[in-house]
């Protein structure tokens, strides 16, 4: 990938949305994060204006990721990266990378390193089986089966619906404008892709372990079971990692409760950034 054109007076921060969002979700974070900062709001397969994926082989977080790495193996210097749920699942895949990819070419992947990281409620759900929390992947399996389902039955409105409900609690479809509610149901397929390419991951706690950037973790106060399991599980395995908690939130905090998410993730790749300039 050409080199990205040096701007050493800003720091790039990278931006990975959720499932059935595109890049446009960032709008707040990147005005919040001001000009000291350069935002990279990607827009993933399928979603926005992002790549098309064409099916050739089977959907993987390899193939979501591969993006992300080439963008931040572009930049002039150290990214910080930030992803919320199916967002978040693909920026810590990533950073899998980069830190093995550290490991390994120490000399000269100073440019790919991370800067930070934030995962706000990442789906890394192949991350629950051998951490004990066997009945919280059941359950998001069968979330997965019934979008799976939905896409083959052409019910796309249904499957849709299936899912903003387990994200939003009974009723959130019924009041989503029809407008939105259209919308969203077009964007049922690559949530089913989604899904597959977390559920098909093969677990790798010791690749987590490798990534030394200063990691937060966030999560909604009253979000479900499984991604809070999925928080757990990531601050056992990641060093010095940083859980909080947004009062009153479920998972759509970036929506719902914007301005606390921002001010927590700006906050964190601030303090970031300063530790680097201090070293």
């Amino acid at each position: 990938m050409p080199q990205i054109p040096a701007d050493t007076d800003r720091e790039p921060v990278v931006l990975l949305h959720c499932s059935a969002a595109d890049g446009g979700q960032w709008d707040g974070l990147a005005a919040r994060l001001g000009p000291r900062y350069r935002a990279h709001a990607l827009h993933q397969f399928n979603c926005g204006d992002g790549p098309r994926w064409h099916g050739r082989g089977p959907f993987t977080l390899d193939a979501e990721a591969a993006p992300v790495l080439d963008l931040i193996a572009g930049l002039d210097r150290p990214a910080h990266l930030v992803g919320h749920s199916y967002g978040g699942a693909v920026a810590l895949h990533a950073a899998q990378h980069l830190a093995q990819h550290l490991a390994q070419h120490p000399a000269r992947a100073r440019p790919g390193a991370l800067a930070s990281l934030t995962l706000i409620e990442p789906v890394a759900f192949h991350l629950l089986p051998g951490a004990g929390h066997g009945a919280h992947l059941a359950t998001m399996q069968g979330v997965a089966r019934a979008v799976g389902g939905a896409v083959l039955a052409g019910d796309l409105w249904g499957g849709m619906a299936t899912f903003v409900e387990f994200w939003n609690g009974p009723g959130a479809w019924d009041r989503t404008p029809d407008k939105v509610r259209a919308g969203l149901a077009r964007r049922l397929p690559k949530v089913a892709l989604d899904f597959h390419a977390v559920l098909a991951t093969r677990p790798e706690p010791a690749a987590v372990a490798a990534v030394a950037a200063p990691t937060l973790l966030l999560h909604g106060e009253a979000s479900p079971g499984p991604t809070v399991a999925v928080i757990q599980v990531l601050a056992g395995l990641l060093p010095g990692a940083r859980v909080a908690a947004v009062a009153g939130a479920g998972h759509m905090a970036p929506f719902t409760h914007a301005g606390p998410v921002n001010d927590a993730v700006a906050g964190h790749v601030a303090a970031a950034a300063a530790r680097r300039r201090a070293a």
